[in-house]
């Protein structure tokens, strides 16, 4: 449907540049999705269609909006900035930007502004014909600043702002804004954003302004002037005063450029800040500020050049602006407010120099003046303890704080409770290293709440001291309440995962000497430890959401579910160097210029804090990575794999066989293939069920193969007698099937559990029925296997021999699988039939290689002529269509392109040996065949987005061979 829209609206769009070649007018309905696949059309078409006059485009403006909102980038980015530059071109006044301004209530808006509309003469011819004065008298509040903004950061800039019409702006801005009371000179964007140039103008060059020239407003201008002079009388006294509500930072920026250039003197400044947010910004966006004091409201200086160095690099570590405010407020409201009495400014330094690894100091420090003092010391932890539980804060944004904190407790632990004697003591001692092993790789907050509550518990009841269970231990029930939990995070301990409570300690944990090396942060990089295969494939099969590499020594290499690179680059290095352990130090070397320096990879981070590397340093990787992560090459970060030749490669190689599945696989994903066939990532062994849904699309597949291989059995011992069908036996294999699955996954709900069951049974009918009607074949083999052990083989005409396909071009590869069905056909001939579940519509009468994504029964054709002669040549190949509803249906064919077949097949083995294992959303676009996928929360959508435009890139001979695909018919 979408293609023949697309290709009507295109074909209404060549009439209209026929018919109208001096003015094209497109007419915009109230219908929202013709609007827009209208205009996707034209941005597709590219700069032919720039002269099309779109009338009345606020209405399709209005559509766009309420219907998806620029925030969630519906549009592609040519059609969304074509809109844009439609409306700016078009808008007859000012009264119509501030509609446009008010649909999309400003989300968003000044930002796509900045980004998109660089046409100073658009804007120029705009602004010059729009009656001012007239929506002076118009618009209020919002509506004002808005235009102020547009005004100012637009024209400004090239030398065509008018000083009078700021001055104009700020006057009606300063309307009932006076602020007679402050001393200090206010910035507030939101409220009187002119108003600050107009201010600057009369204070840093008033002789440039002639004053007699400005239009009265309701104030007289003697009032406008005392106004201006009282809120800059702070900024004379080298006060300044910031007052954001919100954060518009790039403002901010523009106030210290003017100071700049004016060239005030830094150290006669001194900035009072009332808001935290502010302080962040200024620290972002500021590096060149390093000696400027700083003063809270209530005139305790607490800063000085080090820390502002060391916020600058914390808030790096962030990925967005919300958790910078979330963190700074964090700051603000909880630990300048604490309960314990101590001094403010070194509480403060002290927490910032924790944060950020700085190394000078730590919050152990703040103990010094306690020591000696045991009931003393115990209070301060308690109540620092209690205040940290009660934090609205996410502790996963600040992991080196949380590490510093846990080697406190566990020392604490460590001094105060008899691990020896109490056995409830000792679990919780060593859960809780558990987390603090785990606590770089994302673990939940709950967790390490709840260590902290099991601490404050022996706090609070006295029981502090060597003492064994009956002097009254607190007996707490284990961290984890389900075995699942208990195997998840002991992992990182190396204890055995049978592992329950209640077993003989030597049972359950390493030896004192592996212990140690475990957990001993100091020794982690003196001696180098390994990373096995057998570990590494135990840790990514227990843990969902995020895979963790946490067994070399103490230091967890924390590899997060959405940068599989870094796991590509542990398994390509792992098969350079011939061996099933690659130490952490190699890691570390290889991945010096790869994603483990992307902003969200915390291990590497707290690698280069640990190895006292600059922070300059750091930035530099980083930005390398960046850099690399969106250039046009395909890079590790898109999942490259650099390897030799011998790795990778597949031709030619008996042992390494390739099933039909997985080259299917491999053209509509070609990462997902790398995790499930190079990685041998499964399927997490807990799945969540949907009350609305008994069975998902993959069990119930499995189940449809089942029931169908036990009655054409049936039916093949019985000598083919069509009786059989209708006998009570086919009822009894389908109640079985039922039986067997609910006994295996489970019922949430007895009502999905019956509709799909009816389903099911309706779907067995209708096979039974097509059956019944067969009349020029018959089944002969079935599941017939190839290249697979003898266990897995049903049929006696099965091998465990890899079946070699031949290539074309001298190379060859070897095949494993299983042939669902064979029939034999009345002249001799033989049919190759897959049971599939779904639509047929999914496969085009036109591409039945659907760009390789269906390749099983032609190659099985091919594998069926080996196994049994040339002489017995597949003549059909197709499919058998289950659908969920309980129809069925029937896809033949009576002939296929071999050479075609065989070119399809090799340009997948060229991308497979090229190591190009990049996130894919199909090649068509479709979207849809990530939908099921087992894999899903292994890839992000940028990551697919960027893959997407290096497509586009002709320098990316990688990315030839799926391009290739996409013609393959």
């Amino acid at each position: 449907m979408n293609h023949i829209l697309n290709e009507s609206l295109k074909k209404y769009l060549i009439e209209i540049s026929l018919k109208f070649p001096y003015q094209r007018k497109v007419w915009i309905t109230n219908h929202y999705i013709p609007a827009n696949r209208l205009l996707q059309v034209m941005a597709r078409e590219g700069h032919s269609w720039l002269n099309i006059n779109i009338v009345h485009p606020l209405k399709l403006a209005q559509f766009y909006v309420e219907k998806s909102g620029f925030s969630r980038g519906f549009l592609s980015y040519e059609a969304q900035t074509l809109l844009m530059r439609r409306l700016f071109e078009q808008a007859k006044n000012a009264n119509e930007l501030v509609y446009f301004y008010r649909l999309n209530n400003g989300k968003g808006f000044f930002r796509l502004l900045m980004d998109w509309l660089g046409m100073v003469q658009s804007f120029r011819k705009t602004f010059d014909t729009m009656d001012f004065s007239r929506f002076f008298n118009q618009a209020k509040g919002k509506d004002l600043i808005f235009l102020g903004k547009i005004y100012q950061k637009y024209l400004v800039e090239h030398d065509l702002y008018d000083k009078n019409m700021a001055y104009e702006i700020a006057i009606k801005s300063l309307e009932g804004k006076k602020r007679s009371t402050s001393n200090h000179y206010f910035f507030d964007p939101q409220e009187n954003f002119s108003f600050i140039e107009s201010a600057f103008i009369k204070t840093f060059a008033p002789q440039e302004m002639d004053l007699s020239n400005l239009t009265q407003s309701q104030k007289s201008l003697k009032d406008i002037n005392e106004i201006l002079d009282e809120d800059l009388q702070g900024f004379k006294s080298n006060q300044v005063s910031f007052s954001l509500s919100y954060s518009p930072w790039c403002e901010v920026r523009d106030l210290f450029e003017r100071l700049i250039r004016k060239q005030i003197p830094w150290d006669e400044i001194e900035i009072v800040i009332p808001d935290m947010k502010v302080y962040g910004s200024i620290i972002q966006h500021f590096s060149l500020i390093k000696n400027i004091p700083v003063t809270y409201e209530g005139g305790v200086k607490v800063f000085d050049s080090k820390v502002f160095y060391a916020l600058q690099t914390i808030l790096d570590f962030f990925t967005n602006d919300l958790d910078q405010e979330v963190f700074l407020l964090f700051f603000k409201d909880n630990l300048m407010k604490t309960s314990i009495d101590l001094d403010y400014s070194k509480l403060e330094e002290c927490l910032f120099f924790l944060n950020v690894g700085w190394g000078r100091r730590n919050w152990e420090d703040l103990l010094e003046n306690q020591k000696g003092d045991e009931s003393k010391e115990n209070a301060f932890l308690h109540r620092f303890l209690k205040d940290l539980i009660s934090l609205k804060f996410d502790f996963s944004e600040s992991e080196l704080c949380i590490n510093s904190l846990m080697k406190k407790i566990l020392h604490f632990l460590k001094t105060y409770i008899d691990l020896d004697g109490d056995r409830y003591s000792r679990e919780v001692y060593f859960s809780l290293k558990a987390i603090h092993k785990g606590v770089f790789a994302g673990f939940y907050q709950s967790d390490f709440i709840r260590s902290l509550r099991l601490i404050l518990g022996f706090l609070e009841r006295g029981r502090l001291g060597k003492a064994g269970p009956k002097a009254g231990h607190l007996h707490v029930r284990p961290l984890f309440s389900t075995v699942y939990e208990q195997r998840q995070h002991l992992f990182f301990l190396g204890m055995n995962d049978k592992w329950v409570p209640g077993k003989k300690r030597q049972e359950n944990l390493l030896n004192e000497q592996e212990e140690e090396s475990l957990f001993d942060r100091s020794k982690a990089f003196q001696n180098s430890s390994t990373l096995t295969t057998k570990k590494v494939k135990k840790i990514i099969q227990y843990h969902k959401g995020t895979v963790h590499i946490s067994c070399i020594k103490s230091v967890p290499l924390e590899v997060d579910y959405g940068l599989m690179p870094s796991v590509i680059m542990l398994w390509a290095y792992r098969k350079i160097q011939k061996s099933s352990e690659v130490t952490y130090e190699m890691m570390i070397k290889n991945l010096d210029d790869h994603s483990s320096y992307s902003v969200r990879d915390k291990s590497a981070e707290l690698w280069l804090w640990e190895k006292n590397l600059i922070f300059d340093d750091f930035q530099q990787r980083r930005q390398k990575c960046l850099t690399s992560r969106y250039s046009g090459t395909i890079t590790e970060y898109d999942a490259k794999v650099s390897l030799p030749s011998e790795y990778l490669s597949v031709t030619n190689v008996s042992k390494k066989s390739l099933s039909a599945t997985s080259l299917q696989m491999m053209a509509t994903c070609p990462f997902r293939y790398f995790l499930e066939n190079k990685l041998r990532l499964t399927k997490r062994k807990i799945k969540i069920r949907k009350r609305s849904c008994w069975l998902d699309e993959s069990e119930w597949g499995q189940m449809i193969h089942e029931a169908f291989f036990k009655i054409i059995s049936f039916f093949l011992q019985k000598n083919k007698d069509q009786n059989v069908f209708d006998s009570d036996e086919v009822e009894q294999m389908v109640e079985s099937c039922l039986y067997k699955y609910r006994k295996t996954y489970g019922v949430v709900e007895e009502k999905s559990y019956t509709y799909q069951a009816k389903m099911f049974k309706s779907q067995v009918k209708a096979f039974v029925d097509h059956e019944k009607l067969r009349k020029n074949s018959c089944p002969k083999y079935l599941e017939l296997s190839f290249g697979r052990s003898q266990v897995e083989q049903k049929s006696p005409f099965s091998t465990d021999k890899p079946i070699p396909f031949d290539l074309g071009n001298g190379n060859v590869i070897y095949l494993s699988g299983s042939i669902d069905r064979v029939d034999e056909c009345e002249d001799g001939s033989h049919m190759i039939l897959d049971y599939k579940t779904g639509y047929q519509r999914n496969f085009k009468s036109d591409d039945y290689f659907c760009q390789g994504r269906h390749l099983q029964p032609f190659l099985y054709a091919k594998v069926f002529e080996k196994i049994f002669s040339q002489a017995n040549k597949a003549h059909l190949t197709g499919y058998f269509y289950a659908t969920m509803k309980g129809a069925f249906q029937e896809k033949l064919y009576t002939s296929f392109d071999q050479e075609m077949l065989k070119k399809t097949v090799r340009l997948l083995i060229e991308t497979m040996e090229k190591g190009t294992f990049v996130v894919m959303k199909g090649l068509d676009g479709n979207t849809g065949v990530c939908q099921n996928c087992s894999a899903k929360m292994a890839c992000q959508v940028y990551s697919a987005n960027e893959v997407d435009k290096k497509f586009g890139d002709e320098r990316n001979e990688d990315l030839i061979p799926l391009k290739d695909l996409q013609a393959v018919k």
